[in-house]
Protein backbone atom coordinates (compact mmCIF):
# COMPACT_ATOMS: atom_id res chain seq x y z
CA UNK A 1 0.00 0.00 0.00
CA UNK A 2 1.08 3.63 -1.09
CA UNK A 3 1.08 6.08 1.52
CA UNK A 4 3.05 9.24 0.82
CA UNK A 5 3.65 12.54 2.48
CA UNK A 6 0.44 14.48 2.91
CA UNK A 7 -0.54 17.79 4.79
CA UNK A 8 -3.46 17.75 6.80
CA UNK A 9 -5.79 20.92 7.10
CA UNK A 10 -9.06 21.21 7.93
CA UNK A 11 -11.95 23.38 6.29
CA UNK A 12 -15.20 24.30 6.46
CA UNK A 13 -17.97 21.98 6.57
CA UNK A 14 -19.68 22.50 3.18
CA UNK A 15 -23.56 20.10 3.20
CA UNK A 16 -25.16 20.19 -0.55
CA UNK A 17 -29.01 20.42 -0.45
CA UNK A 18 -29.02 18.80 -4.00
CA UNK A 19 -28.85 15.38 -3.56
CA UNK A 20 -27.03 15.04 -7.04
CA UNK A 21 -24.87 17.50 -6.44
CA UNK A 22 -21.47 16.67 -4.57
CA UNK A 23 -18.34 18.85 -2.95
CA UNK A 24 -16.83 21.04 -5.20
CA UNK A 25 -15.66 22.70 -7.59
CA UNK A 26 -12.89 19.74 -7.83
CA UNK A 27 -10.55 18.58 -10.51
CA UNK A 28 -11.21 15.11 -12.79
CA UNK A 29 -9.34 12.23 -12.07
CA UNK A 30 -8.43 9.00 -12.61
CA UNK A 31 -9.99 5.94 -10.75
CA UNK A 32 -6.71 4.43 -10.23
CA UNK A 33 -8.08 0.65 -9.64
CA UNK A 34 -10.16 0.79 -12.73
CA UNK A 35 -7.10 1.69 -15.00
CA UNK A 36 -7.39 -0.84 -18.45
CA UNK A 37 -3.99 -2.31 -18.88
CA UNK A 38 -1.03 -0.03 -19.36
CA UNK A 39 0.75 -0.12 -23.10
CA UNK A 40 3.37 -2.78 -23.45
CA UNK A 41 6.50 -2.41 -25.07
CA UNK A 42 7.90 -5.94 -25.28
CA UNK A 43 10.72 -4.43 -27.71
CA UNK A 44 11.57 -0.90 -26.47
CA UNK A 45 14.77 -0.02 -24.11
CA UNK A 46 14.73 3.39 -23.62
CA UNK A 47 12.19 5.29 -21.20
CA UNK A 48 9.67 7.22 -22.42
CA UNK A 49 7.87 10.18 -21.19
CA UNK A 50 4.67 11.33 -23.19
CA UNK A 51 2.36 14.29 -21.97
CA UNK A 52 -1.72 14.64 -22.87
CA UNK A 53 -4.06 16.34 -22.85
CA UNK A 54 -7.71 14.45 -21.87
CA UNK A 55 -11.13 16.08 -22.09
CA UNK A 56 -13.31 14.10 -19.23
CA UNK A 57 -17.43 14.09 -20.31
CA UNK A 58 -19.95 14.97 -16.98
CA UNK A 59 -20.09 11.28 -16.86
CA UNK A 60 -16.80 10.04 -16.33
CA UNK A 61 -15.79 8.89 -20.06
CA UNK A 62 -13.26 10.50 -21.90
CA UNK A 63 -13.96 12.71 -24.70
CA UNK A 64 -10.85 12.85 -26.89
CA UNK A 65 -7.14 13.07 -26.53
CA UNK A 66 -4.37 15.80 -27.70
CA UNK A 67 -1.00 14.70 -27.51
CA UNK A 68 1.17 17.62 -25.85
CA UNK A 69 4.74 15.93 -25.80
CA UNK A 70 5.94 12.91 -27.31
CA UNK A 71 7.81 10.77 -26.21
CA UNK A 72 10.16 9.24 -29.85
CA UNK A 73 8.49 6.60 -30.25
CA UNK A 74 5.60 6.86 -32.25
CA UNK A 75 3.63 3.50 -30.86
CA UNK A 76 4.17 4.29 -27.46
CA UNK A 77 2.46 7.67 -27.99
CA UNK A 78 -0.21 6.51 -29.60
CA UNK A 79 -0.64 3.57 -27.37
CA UNK A 80 -0.88 5.68 -24.34
CA UNK A 81 -3.55 7.72 -25.86
CA UNK A 82 -5.23 4.96 -26.48
CA UNK A 83 -4.73 3.94 -22.36
CA UNK A 84 -6.11 7.53 -21.79
CA UNK A 85 -9.31 6.72 -24.03
CA UNK A 86 -10.10 3.91 -22.06
CA UNK A 87 -9.55 5.25 -18.58
CA UNK A 88 -12.97 6.31 -16.15
CA UNK A 89 -12.75 9.26 -14.47
CA UNK A 90 -14.46 10.81 -11.97
CA UNK A 91 -15.59 13.77 -13.49
CA UNK A 92 -14.70 17.81 -12.43
CA UNK A 93 -17.00 19.25 -10.10
CA UNK A 94 -18.48 22.73 -10.74
CA UNK A 95 -18.83 25.31 -7.17
CA UNK A 96 -22.23 23.96 -6.62
CA UNK A 97 -20.58 20.56 -6.62
CA UNK A 98 -22.16 19.26 -10.59
CA UNK A 99 -20.04 17.52 -12.45
CA UNK A 100 -19.04 19.25 -15.49
CA UNK A 101 -16.92 18.12 -18.73
CA UNK A 102 -13.46 19.37 -18.10
CA UNK A 103 -9.74 18.82 -19.48
CA UNK A 104 -6.93 17.71 -17.22
CA UNK A 105 -3.37 17.56 -18.22
CA UNK A 106 -1.60 13.64 -17.74
CA UNK A 107 1.95 12.47 -18.10
CA UNK A 108 2.88 9.12 -18.71
CA UNK A 109 6.04 7.01 -17.86
CA UNK A 110 7.77 3.77 -19.87
CA UNK A 111 10.66 2.74 -17.59
CA UNK A 112 12.76 0.10 -18.88
CA UNK A 113 15.65 -2.19 -17.31
CA UNK A 114 17.24 -3.31 -19.76
CA UNK A 115 18.85 -7.07 -19.43
CA UNK A 116 22.53 -7.62 -19.75
CA UNK A 117 23.78 -8.38 -23.33
CA UNK A 118 22.55 -11.66 -24.62
CA UNK A 119 19.60 -11.91 -21.95
CA UNK A 120 17.41 -11.74 -25.25
CA UNK A 121 14.40 -9.73 -25.57
CA UNK A 122 13.28 -6.97 -23.20
CA UNK A 123 9.97 -8.57 -21.87
CA UNK A 124 7.73 -7.94 -18.42
CA UNK A 125 10.13 -10.42 -16.95
CA UNK A 126 13.27 -8.21 -17.63
CA UNK A 127 11.40 -5.42 -15.78
CA UNK A 128 9.72 -2.31 -16.68
CA UNK A 129 7.17 0.32 -15.07
CA UNK A 130 4.68 2.23 -16.86
CA UNK A 131 2.64 4.92 -14.24
CA UNK A 132 1.10 7.92 -14.58
CA UNK A 133 0.28 11.17 -12.93
CA UNK A 134 -1.77 14.22 -13.05
CA UNK A 135 0.11 17.59 -14.12
CA UNK A 136 -0.56 21.11 -11.96
CA UNK A 137 -1.98 19.18 -8.67
CA UNK A 138 -0.52 19.68 -5.79
CA UNK A 139 0.23 17.35 -2.99
CA UNK A 140 -1.86 18.25 -0.41
CA UNK A 141 -4.97 18.90 -2.78
CA UNK A 142 -6.54 15.44 -2.13
CA UNK A 143 -5.92 15.87 1.83
CA UNK A 144 -7.60 19.40 2.22
CA UNK A 145 -10.68 17.92 0.05
CA UNK A 146 -10.82 14.83 2.25
CA UNK A 147 -10.65 17.26 5.07
CA UNK A 148 -14.04 19.17 3.91
CA UNK A 149 -15.75 16.15 2.52
CA UNK A 150 -19.23 15.14 4.45
CA UNK A 151 -20.25 11.39 4.32
CA UNK A 152 -22.74 12.00 1.56
CA UNK A 153 -19.88 13.69 -0.17
CA UNK A 154 -17.48 10.01 0.12
CA UNK A 155 -21.03 8.05 -0.86
CA UNK A 156 -21.29 9.85 -3.83
CA UNK A 157 -17.84 9.96 -5.19
CA UNK A 158 -18.10 6.32 -4.57
CA UNK A 159 -20.77 4.87 -5.71
CA UNK A 160 -19.95 7.21 -8.75
CA UNK A 161 -16.57 4.81 -8.45
CA UNK A 162 -18.83 1.73 -8.33
CA UNK A 163 -21.23 2.33 -11.49
CA UNK A 164 -18.49 3.44 -13.92
CA UNK A 165 -15.93 0.53 -12.71
CA UNK A 166 -17.88 -2.28 -11.00
CA UNK A 167 -15.26 -4.84 -11.10
CA UNK A 168 -12.14 -2.37 -9.54
CA UNK A 169 -11.21 -2.57 -6.28
CA UNK A 170 -12.11 1.05 -5.10
CA UNK A 171 -10.59 0.38 -1.40
CA UNK A 172 -7.71 1.28 -2.57
CA UNK A 173 -8.55 4.78 -4.08
CA UNK A 174 -6.68 7.79 -3.51
CA UNK A 175 -9.73 8.94 -1.44
CA UNK A 176 -8.63 5.71 1.46
CA UNK A 177 -5.53 6.08 0.96
CA UNK A 178 -5.09 9.50 1.30
CA UNK A 179 -7.42 9.51 4.58
CA UNK A 180 -5.45 7.03 6.12
CA UNK A 181 -1.83 9.35 5.84
CA UNK A 182 -4.01 11.89 7.63
CA UNK A 183 -4.40 9.69 10.43
CA UNK A 184 -1.44 8.13 10.70
CA UNK A 185 0.04 11.79 10.48
CA UNK A 186 -2.86 12.84 13.16
CA UNK A 187 -2.22 10.27 15.46
CA UNK A 188 1.89 9.52 15.07
CA UNK A 189 1.03 6.40 14.64
CA UNK A 190 3.72 3.80 14.75
CA UNK A 191 4.98 1.19 12.13
CA UNK A 192 3.75 -1.79 14.11
CA UNK A 193 0.38 0.05 14.63
CA UNK A 194 0.11 1.24 11.18
CA UNK A 195 0.46 -2.50 9.73
CA UNK A 196 -1.66 -3.46 11.92
CA UNK A 197 -4.29 -1.52 10.27
CA UNK A 198 -3.49 -2.61 7.21
CA UNK A 199 -3.67 -6.48 7.49
CA UNK A 200 -7.69 -5.61 8.35
CA UNK A 201 -7.95 -2.55 5.62
CA UNK A 202 -10.99 -4.29 3.03
CA UNK A 203 -12.77 -5.13 6.62
CA UNK A 204 -12.14 -1.10 7.75
CA UNK A 205 -13.26 0.82 4.50
CA UNK A 206 -15.97 -1.60 4.18
CA UNK A 207 -17.10 -0.54 8.00
CA UNK A 208 -16.28 3.45 6.79
CA UNK A 209 -18.84 2.93 4.39
CA UNK A 210 -20.84 1.06 6.23
CA UNK A 211 -20.80 4.26 8.87
CA UNK A 212 -21.15 6.70 6.59
CA UNK A 213 -23.77 5.29 5.36
CA UNK A 214 -25.66 5.44 8.34
CA UNK A 215 -25.08 9.20 8.77
CA UNK A 216 -24.37 10.75 5.35
CA UNK A 217 -24.45 14.56 7.28
CA UNK A 218 -21.44 13.73 8.88
CA UNK A 219 -17.62 14.62 8.41
CA UNK A 220 -15.99 11.52 6.52
CA UNK A 221 -12.89 11.87 7.69
CA UNK A 222 -13.24 13.27 11.80
CA UNK A 223 -16.65 11.02 12.23
CA UNK A 224 -16.42 8.39 9.97
CA UNK A 225 -13.17 7.37 9.01
CA UNK A 226 -10.86 7.92 12.14
CA UNK A 227 -13.70 6.79 14.36
CA UNK A 228 -13.74 3.59 12.56
CA UNK A 229 -9.56 3.17 12.60
CA UNK A 230 -9.52 4.23 16.22
CA UNK A 231 -11.82 1.30 17.33
CA UNK A 232 -9.39 -0.89 15.22
CA UNK A 233 -5.87 0.61 16.23
CA UNK A 234 -4.25 -2.05 18.65
CA UNK A 235 -3.74 -1.04 22.25
CA UNK A 236 -0.46 -0.01 23.91
CA UNK A 237 1.26 -0.14 19.61
CA UNK A 238 3.62 2.25 19.83
CA UNK A 239 0.72 5.35 19.52
CA UNK A 240 2.51 8.19 20.41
Amino acid sequence: MRVGCWLFATGALLLSLDAFAQLGPSRAYPIDTGSPPPPLMQFETKDRTTDTEVRVGADGHVLSTRLLTRSGNGVFDERVRGYWKNQPFVPALDAQGHPVTSTVRLRAYYAVKVPQSGAGLVFRTNGWRFRAEALDVKPDDAALRIARMTCRDLLWEYDFMHGLAPKAKLQHEELFHVAFAMYIAAKQLGNEARDSLIAQWDTLIGQTLDSCRAQPAAAYWKDAFVHTFESATPVGVNVQ
